[in-house]
């Protein structure tokens, strides 16, 4: 089996003029491995994937006493709704919380139909996708070790730059690597494909190769750091530009 790859479109912020670009590592419909990868140009965190990279692997629960609990993704916690136990509460009531208690795990409830199972330290040990695809987190030493999908053999995690960074997901059948220039994720690649990411030197992302082949080249106003532009390799160009509203008026 290939390590596949997913590039799934980019998108701007239209908040703060942002780049995003998503990428679905080891994608494959019967299998409950895939993950999504994240690149924010706007964004200051430095996780599993260098810095400005966020991926689906890096989501913990900060359980607070008395019953506070902040689901943390990447640097940023959202708060949510707590249930201590679910066996007298009906399906219905359930569909409507975020985040409820069995035993010793709690489950978060994400929007898009997945569960997320924490431990009591708050570590993912668990996701169970709405396709009946399970992925199970391994871990030593509180650090991220290996990933057991229901359905093939496990995946072992290689850590390097002083073990804040995954530098191999591998099995005996299947694998990808990823290499960086100090904190700057620069390519992933496996037995079939590379992908080959350019950054200007304010860390912006400004171009995506796969092989020799240019998929995409983004510019930016480096004044205001935001996109100004996308060029995509078959032909489209997505040109942009901001007007900032009065907060001044006396509507506010």
């Amino acid at each position: 089996m290939v390590a596949y790859f997913q590039v799934v479109n980019a998108a701007i912020n239209v908040r703060d003029g942002g780049f995003i670009q998503a990428f679905k590592d080891f994608s494959s419909p019967n299998e409950a491995l895939g993950f999504s990868r994240t690149f924010n140009s706007r964004s200051v965190y430095e996780g599993y994937f260098g810095l400005n990279w966020c991926s689906d692997l890096e989501l913990k629960l900060v359980i607070k006493i008395p019953n506070k609990i902040l689901l943390n993704h990447c640097g940023e916690d959202k708060g949510l709704k707590y249930i201590d136990g679910v066996s007298k509460r009906g399906q219905n009531e359930l569909s409507s919380i975020n985040i409820y208690k069995q035993k010793n795990y709690y489950i978060w409830l994400s929007p898009k139909g997945a569960e997320y199972i924490f431990n009591r330290q708050g570590l993912l040990v668990k996701i169970k996708y709405k396709n009946n695809l399970n992925l199970v987190l391994i871990y030593k030493n509180n650090r991220l070790y290996a990933l057991k999908p229901i359905k093939n053999k496990t995946y072992y995690i290689n850590w390097g730059h002083g073990h804040r960074k995954i530098i191999k997901i591998y099995n005996d059948n299947s694998f990808a690597e990823y290499k960086y220039n100090q904190e700057t994720l620069q390519s992933v690649s496996n037995s079939k494909v590379k992908y080959k990411y350019n950054y200007d030197q304010h860390g912006n992302m400004t171009a995506i190769h796969s092989g020799q082949k240019l998929i995409l080249s983004v510019s930016y106003d480096l004044d205001q750091d935001r996109v100004v532009q996308i060029k995509y390799a078959y032909g489209c160009t997505e040109t942009l530009s901001y007007k900032f509203l009065n907060t001044n008026s006396k509507s506010h």
